[in-house]
């Protein structure tokens, strides 16, 4: 079935009931979850894949996913995976084994090959690669239910590419509701560039400290906005900076998300800021 967005009570979002169903018969069933297949496996997945969950959803599909691997452990399922160079032939990862199996790839391979021995059972596997690091780009700008856009303005309010140590700024952030239904509970990440500092006063944290923010968070190298969108509503939050050194410097992309549905999010393509 399609997966569909849920714009309602987060604690009544069918996907918690859907990964309740599927531990519980994984533990206590098991002579019929043992029948299941990928398609009765991608109710759970394919919420985690497209990022369709929250806090709850999530806690909840951990305990299935769990369950269903101590499943499949119980019934013999063994796992192997293989390396796919870029040239050359594949290599052994890691051997056939049962129960959660765990391994490093280098990222330069072209893919991974699984090789499933379901042991006569229907049973399935899932997958998570896990990742540390940070963007090197800038990215590319994404709409999926919410609209936002960063601009830094000089006093005139016009946009600015180039300005001198010391000279203020202020950066104005658009968010707009493109979704169907009203949203609450939405973050606004605003990353500043390299070698930039709040001015004095520059942005107060709190509850109701911006207009239009229900919460703001101030950190030593971005902003947090935390408000509510009626749909097709716009709000605009501002706030003042300064450059404390010169040079040339990224600026980060502004990002957008439903904290209660990650799959309604938006992002602004960052760019580039001169300091003299």
């Amino acid at each position: 079935p399609k997966l569909e967005p849920w714009f309602h009570d987060y604690a009544t979002d069918p996907k918690v009931k859907q990964a309740q169903g599927f531990a519980l018969l994984c533990r206590h069933f098991p002579e019929i979850a043992q029948r299941f297949g990928y398609d009765d496996l991608a109710m759970i997945t394919e919420p985690i894949r497209a990022n369709r969950f929250n806090t709850l959803s999530a806690a909840y599909s951990i305990l299935a996913l769990k369950a269903y691997s101590q499943l499949a452990q119980q019934a013999g399922v063994k796992l192997t995976i293989n390396a796919l160079p870029k040239k050359g032939q594949p290599s052994l990862l890691l051997p056939g084994g049962q129960g959660v199996r765990r391994t490093g790839f280098d990222a330069g391979l072209s893919g991974l090959s699984f090789l499933l021995d379901q042991q006569g059972s229907d049973l399935g596997a899932f997958y998570q690669v896990t990742e540390s690091g940070f963007d090197k780009g800038t990215g590319g700008t994404i709409n999926d239910g919410l609209e936002v856009i960063r601009e830094m303005v000089g006093d005139g309010g016009a946009a600015l590419s180039k300005l001198h140590v010391g000279d203020g700024a202020t950066e104005r952030i658009r968010v707009r509701n493109s979704s169907p239904e009203a949203l609450t509970n939405v973050s606004v990440l605003d990353l500043m560039p390299g070698g930039f500092e709040l001015e004095p006063n520059g942005l107060k944290p709190g509850a109701n400290a911006v207009p239009g923010a229900d919460y703001v968070e101030v950190r030593e190298d971005r902003a947090v906005f935390f408000t509510s969108l009626a749909k097709g509503e716009t709000k605009t939050f501002s706030y003042r900076v300064k450059p404390v050194c010169t040079g040339r410097f990224i600026v980060p992309p502004v990002f957008a998300e439903c904290m209660y549905d990650r799959g309604v999010k938006g992002r602004a393509g960052g760019g580039s800021i001169t300091v003299e």
